[in-house]
Order: structure tokens, then C-alpha cells, then sequence
């Protein structure tokens, strides 16, 4: 007796092949959906990593800004002191080039100066802003040459350390560095950079004034300079706004009165032109105003290593503004880390 046999039907196959490829497709959308997640941790977790990094760098190096071992003019019995004015003297680079090469001058008592391009000053928008400043050595901790771990050099400063027999307590070292973003063309992104010197500064005595005091200048000549420093790479844009310290007017003493306090904020090129931080006398300086910084609000806004990490074209915010990715077709993503940072010893001046 034959036994009849039955398979499945057209319709039941193809009904199965369709529940099949939904499922394998929903199971495939579901694992890319996975690594994209975990590609996007990663690289947010890279960033937030490298973040931290710079802005403890940063710090640590921009708190020395301005250090005075003494605030006033040199006291007796003592040599590596000077005031403002005496130990951060005229810096143009000798030929023009700025101080370091950056196209930065420092004026004779300023111990910071940055400068601002919206355009970029090497025709590419990465590099818009520039920060060079200097401060004076306390002793050989400061650049990692003593027993005191803790006191270890930055990166920045590590190729300008002390040479046997120098002493930061006998002579006046002053170090000036250098923070600028520029776009590595090997790399193919924009890189943190840095550059340092360190110079010893020396009083010249001329002879004396008819009413019986010195007729001193102050040198400067440069001890060692390191080469240009890699901080970290996929820097987008390095902004700086700096605190201004403006006087007010005592009655009691008839005199214009800095406070060491911050009135506000502006950026570089607003800073240089801005004629309201000096006193009467010296208000005609446009300048004068970076003798005046008491504080800087630093943004470093990184990207990802990867590009089409997001779906729409890429931005990031500062201070509330939306600010559109320089190459925004990359769709990478952006992290704006910022912080406020305080000079340890502010000497900004008294008149």
C-alpha cells in the first residue's frame, strides 16, 4: 500500500523565506546598530581621555604665567630678583619674527600676549589663535631638576632644563612658551603644538642719574630652546578669551587702583586694541592692556579620530553659540572641554 507523501507548498515556502530574512535583517540592523554604539563609546572615551590630558597640561604650564620670585624692585641682599618691568624686556625675536618665531612681540613688562586671525594665519581656520607668555624660574623645581617628583617638567619645557652650575635663586631665568594649533600635512589633522625658551636676564648698571640713582638695563640672552613640541593630535580650535583687570579710581589716594580682579573677558585682538585697562597716563597705549591679564578661559575643542560618526553634519557649542565643524561633511564628533585659569601669583601692575 503506497504511503502519500506531501511537502510543503509554494506559498508556506515563501511565507518562511520572508519571516527568515526579516528576522536576519532585523539581526543584522541590531548588530550594526551595536558597533556603531560601541565604535561612538570608544572614540568618545579616546576623547574625553585626551581632554583631561590637555587640559591638565595646559594648566599646570599657563598657572606660571607672569611668576615674579619678587613683585617690587630688587631688595638688598638678594640676586635673582627684578620687577615687572626689569625681567620681561622687549622680545621680537631680534629680527622681527616675534618671540619664538610666532609673530608675536612681548613688550617690555608684558607676561602674556596672544593674537587672533578668523581667518587662520597660515590660510587654514585651525590655526586662529596664538598664545605666547613667560614667567620667571623660582629655582630648579620648576623645570623638574631637583629631588621633588611632584615638580616634574612639562612637555613643553622638557628639552630647556637647567645646565650644571645654573641656579635660578643666583641668576634670573625667565621662560617664555608658545601654544599654537597648526594642520600636519603627514597626519592629515590639525596638532597642539608648543615651544619653549629659556633666557637669563642680567642688570647693566650705565652710572648714575644727577639726582644720584642708577642708570640701569636689563638684558635678556637665550640659555636653550627646545624644538616644536607635539601636545595632541585632532585639536579643532584652541580658543583663548583673556580676564582684563581694569583700575578704578581711589579718591583717598588720588590714584588709579588695580585689584588683580577680572572686569572681563575679550579676545586676543579685542585685548590689543583696547585702551581702558592702563591708567590716565598711559591709556593712549593700546597695549598696555596685556599688562592687565589676571586670567584666561581656555576652550579645546577635539574631534574624532573617524569620520561619518553621525548621521548630520557636525557642530559644537561654546558659551551657548553654535559653532559649525570646519569640515563639516566629515560628520565626526566634537567635545568642547574648557576650564578658567588663574595665574598662582598674579603681578599685574600697580600703576
Amino acid at each position: 500500500m503506497k504511503t502519500k507523501q506531501r511537502g510543503f507548498t509554494i506559498i508556506e515556502l515563501l511565507i518562511t523565506l520572508a519571516i527568515s530574512g526579516t528576522l536576519i535583517a532585523g539581526i543584522g540592523q541590531i548588530l550594526l546598530q551595536s558597533k556603531q554604539t560601541y565604535k561612538t563609546q570608544q572614540a568618545l572615551s579616546l576623547m574625553m581621555e585626551d581632554g583631561r590630558y590637555i587640559l591638565e597640561t595646559l594648566t599646570k604650564e599657563t598657572r606660571r604665567m607672569g611668576y615674579l620670585r619678587n613683585k617690587t624692585a630688587s631688595p638688598e641682599g638678594q640676586e635673582a630678583v627684578g620687577g615687572q618691568e626689569d625681567l620681561f624686556v622687549l622680545d621680537d625675536g631680534g629680527d622681527g619674527s616675534g618671540a619664538l618665531g610666532s609673530g608675536v612681540t612681548l613688550k617690555k613688562g608684558e607676561y602674556i600676549h596672544g593674537d587672533y586671525n578668523a581667518y587662520g594665519f597660515d590660510g587654514t581656520p585651525y590655526n586662529d589663535n596664538r598664545l605666547i607668555f613667560r614667567y620667571q624660574l623660582n629655582d630648579a623645581c620648576d623645570l623638574g631638576d631637583c629631588a621633588d617628583t611632584s615638580s616634574a617638567t612639562s612637555p613643553c619645557t622638557r628639552d630647556i632644563g637647567l645646565e650644571l652650575g645654573d641656579d635660578p635663586t643666583v641668576d634670573r631665568h625667565v621662560v617664555t612658551v608658545y601654544l599654537y594649533v597648526e594642520f600636519d600635512p603627514v597626519l592629515k589633522t590639525p596638532v597642539l603644538y608648543c615651544e619653549a625658551k629659556r633666557d637669563v636676564v642680567t642688570q647693566i648698571s650705565l652710572g648714575q642719574n644727577p639726582d644720584g640713582s642708577t642708570i640701569d638695563i636689563w638684558l635678556a640672552t637665550t640659555a636653550r630652546t627646545s624644538a616644536k613640541k607635539p601636545l595632541l593630535s585632532n585639536v579643532e580650535k584652541l580658543l583663548m578669551l583673556y580676564g582684563v583687570d581694569t583700575p578704578y579710581f581711589d579718591v583717598a589716594t588720588d590714584e588709579d587702583v588695580y585689584d588683580n580682579a577680572t572686569n572681563f573677558y575679550r579676545r586676543a585682538d579685542e585685548v590689543s586694541i583696547a585702551t581702558d585697562c592702563g591708567s590716565e597716563e598711559d591709556r593712549i597705549t593700546p597695549t598696555s592692556c596685556w599688562k592687565h591679564i589676571t586670567s584666561i578661559k581656555l576652550y579645546a575643542v577635539l574631534r574624532s579620530e573617524e569620520t561619518h560618526m553621525t548621521q548630520n553634519d557636525s557642530s559644537y557649542q561654546i558659551d551657548g553659540q553654535t559653532v559649525p565643524a570646519d569640515v563639516p561633511g566629515d560628520r565626526r564628533l566634537y567635545r568642547v572641554f574648557s576650564t578658567t585659569i588663574t595665574p598662582r601669583v598674579s603681578n599685574a601692575s600697580s600703576t
